[in-house]
C-alpha cells in the first residue's frame, strides 16, 4: 500500500483531472490510508465523485466532509447571463 504522503498526491492528481471538480478548493487530510475531505461542492453528485476519485487513488477508506451548496438565485442568473451573452448572435 501507498504511504499517506504518495497516497495524498495522488488523490490531489485525481482531484485535479475532474474539471467539475478540480474548481473546488478541497482540503485533503490522509492517516493510515484513510482519507478525509473537507470543503464544498454545488451538487450531490459533485459530492458522489469526490468520493469515486480518492477511492480509485487507492484509500482504504474515505470520509466525505464536504458540504453541498447550490449556486444562489444571483450566482445562476449571473451564470446564466454569461452563457447567454457568449452565445448571442454578432
Amino acid at each position: 500500500m501507498k504511504s499517506d504522503k504518495r497516497l495524498r498526491r495522488s488523490i490531489e492528481r485525481e482531484l485535479r483531472s475532474d474539471p467539475t471538480i478540480a474548481v473546488f478548493p478541497i482540503g485533503i487530510e490522509v492517516g493510515d490510508g484513510i482519507a478525509t475531505l473537507r470543503g464544498h461542492v454545488r451538487t450531490f453528485e459533485q459530492k458522489c465523485r469526490l468520493h469515486d476519485l480518492v477511492k480509485h487513488a487507492g484509500c482504504k477508506a474515505v470520509i466525505i466532509n464536504v458540504q453541498i451548496e447550490p449556486l444562489d438565485l444571483d450566482e445562476d442568473s449571473n451564470v446564466q447571463n454569461r452563457h447567454e451573452l457568449r452565445n448571442a448572435p454578432l
